[in-house]
């Protein structure tokens, strides 16, 4: 079935591929609307990805959004697809500014200057947008590749520290019909940035790459005053958290200091798949949310199936809360293996949208960012208590939760709340992490 604007007037050709489809296949043709039934007498024959190109008899003058049309398929018994609504302009409103609330304290100035923020991943582009910050000064600290064990360069083949990098802290301006608006593309427009190389191309990292990385952090904390470690990434954990070197590593920095954040991992809907090493249970630990492309509103929100669920084999609750981590746009290198393994994430713009608790963690980065400018003698724990004591759960009209603790943790990261009504003093009270 496909529906569009009836503007666009009475349907002329449907292709696919270089097939043309026959006028018998037409089984509804009234204005906007239309429907095929494609049989083996009639069907065109196609391996692969095939392009479907559907011509109408008027244009507009400026293009229809893509939530303007309709389009739902089906293939034989219970395998069924449809278009994706989508964003108004994808391109020049990253929503999730808005809906995290970051972009209501961009326009009073909250935007994470003077706060540094470490990201451990696999490199950086130079892109002004990333390398700069709103003002055009240069934001960058520091580059450590952990892999080669230098400080010269962190160049990004993957791309995805780089568009992790962009949600936490784009610093272009968001556009509202052409025009510049109060708020930011990132989260943390003005955080600085410390980009710890330890994954290559193919998103795979070493262990001893990885501790490597946290224990350079460590050691320039001071000098570069970092003060949140991000950690998008996620492995199936091999050993009780207490054993693991990579989260002694991290248990370290965070009683150093270091505020840090990890993704709970892509592994769900199943129960005891969140990864290393968000499974520390003295850190923070991030699901996702899809806002289903809504975003005025959260009755549609939900927890998508590959967020990774608790507990824990320790039995530890995890994750510890939400954020929005579906279709996230963002930039990255040009020619990055991202780029290369998925084409049809890249916007005609150039932007890459990507959707995992990856991208909740470095947005989750960029709260933390925020919160720690307006209060920056804020612990770790401190900054753990005010998220998770002032996050939304999911509640049913009925008043019984939607999720259980171990699919949305605390619930949705409010940075509002936390600002308004955090408290300190209740973040690992029940864990010694000394």
């Amino acid at each position: 079935d496909i529906a569009w604007p009836e503007a666009l007037g009475t349907l002329k050709h449907i292709q696919l591929g270089d097939q043309s489809i026959p006028a018998s296949a037409l089984t509804v043709d009234t204005p906007g609307k239309t429907g095929l039934s494609l049989k083996a007498d009639n069907a065109p024959s196609f391996t692969g990805r095939t392009e479907l190109r559907v011509t109408f008899a008027s244009s507009l003058p400026s293009p229809p959004l893509q939530s303007d049309y309709e389009v739902s398929a089906g293939f034989g018994e219970g395998c069924e697809v449809s278009l994706i609504p989508g964003y108004p302009d994808n391109s020049n409103d990253f929503y999730y500014s808005a809906v995290s609330g970051a972009q209501s304290l961009h326009q009073h100035g909250v935007r994470g200057a003077g706060i540094t923020v470490a990201v451990l991943d696999s490199g950086l582009w130079d892109h002004p947008a990333l390398t700069k910050d709103t003002q055009g000064k240069d934001r960058v600290l520091a580059r450590y590749d952990a892999i080669a064990d230098t400080t010269t360069n962190v160049f990004d083949e993957s791309g995805h520290g780089s568009h992790l990098t962009s949600v936490m802290a784009h610093s272009g301006p968001t556009l509202v019909k052409g025009k510049e608006s109060p708020g930011y593309k990132g989260i943390a427009p003005d955080a600085n940035i410390v980009a710890i190389k330890a994954f290559n191309e193919g998103g795979q990292g070493g262990m001893l790459d990885i501790v490597r990385g946290i224990q350079w952090a460590m050691d320039n904390r001071e000098r570069y005053d970092i003060r949140v470690l991000n950690l998008s990434f996620s492995a199936r954990p091999r050993w009780p958290y207490y054993l693991d070197p990579i989260k002694q590593a991290v248990m370290r920095a965070w009683a150093g200091g270091i505020t840090v954040i990890a993704a709970a991992g892509n592994a769900g809907p199943e129960p005891m798949t969140v990864g290393s090493p968000g499974n520390l249970p003295y850190i923070i630990t991030v699901g996702a949310v899809t806002v289903s492309w809504t975003v005025d509103t959260r009755a549609d929100d939900y927890v998508p199936d590959f967020s990774s669920r608790g507990p824990t084999p320790d039995a530890h609750i995890n994750p510890d809360s939400v954020a929005p981590g579906g279709h996230i746009t963002g930039i990255t290198r040009p020619g990055s293996g991202l780029l290369q393994d998925h084409p049809e994430y890249q916007l005609p713009s150039g932007e890459l949208v990507m959707t995992g608790t990856s991208q909740a963690a470095a947005l989750v980065s960029g709260l933390v960012a925020l919160l720690l400018q307006l209060e920056p003698d804020l612990t770790p724990d401190d900054v753990k208590c005010k998220l998770l004591g002032t996050a939304e759960p999911a509640i049913n009209k009925d008043g019984l939760l939607a999720y259980t603790p171990f699919q949305q943790g605390h619930g949705y990261v409010s940075i509002t709340r936390a600002i308004t009504l955090g408290e300190r003093g209740c973040g690992n009270t029940d864990l010694n992490i000394m």
